[in-house]
């Protein structure tokens, strides 16, 4: 559930009466978009990254354990004619912008804490694009009758 409403927070993006993205969709595995081949459009992917948990402490009653789901959003920013990366990086750096614009501090629904960055990180930059991939973290408590 929480990456779907990742997935369509994405897609709301909008840049000059258009969707940012000319794609979102989930993956599991980021290297199988770096791997695909050549960038041919901007897109960003949501990737699940893992799930963190502190231990239930109570004994008797109610199970009750924070959960801290943590995801990431890969960016595909296309670059043509920029063997170096100069003029990708403007483009890129404003995609961020925007991402965390629209995550950072946003609660996907009241079981939810708002959305804070871990970290974004270049996975890889190649004929025709840049590849970075932005890790995000929220918590969640999980509750269940004993």
């Amino acid at each position: 559930m929480l990456l779907e409403q990742i997935e369509q927070r994405l897609e709301a993006i909008q840049f000059e009466g258009k969707a940012l993205f000319s794609g979102v969709d989930q993956v599991i595995d980021p290297q199988t978009i770096v791997d695909a081949n050549t960038v041919k459009k901007d897109a960003a992917f949501v990737v699940p990254v893992s799930d963190g948990a502190e231990p239930n402490e109570r004994t008797t009653g109610r199970f009750s354990q924070l959960m801290r789901p943590r995801f990431g959003v890969l960016i595909v920013c296309r670059a043509v004619n920029d063997r170096m990366g100069k003029g990708v990086t403007k483009r890129l750096e404003f995609m961020k912008q925007q991402i965390r614009g629209a995550l950072m501090g946003w609660t996907p629904d009241t079981n939810y804490e708002p959305i804070t960055l871990v970290e974004g990180n270049l996975l890889e930059f190649k004929r025709g694009g840049v590849f970075w991939m932005e890790e995000y973290i929220t918590e969640t408590m999980y509750e269940r009758q004993s």
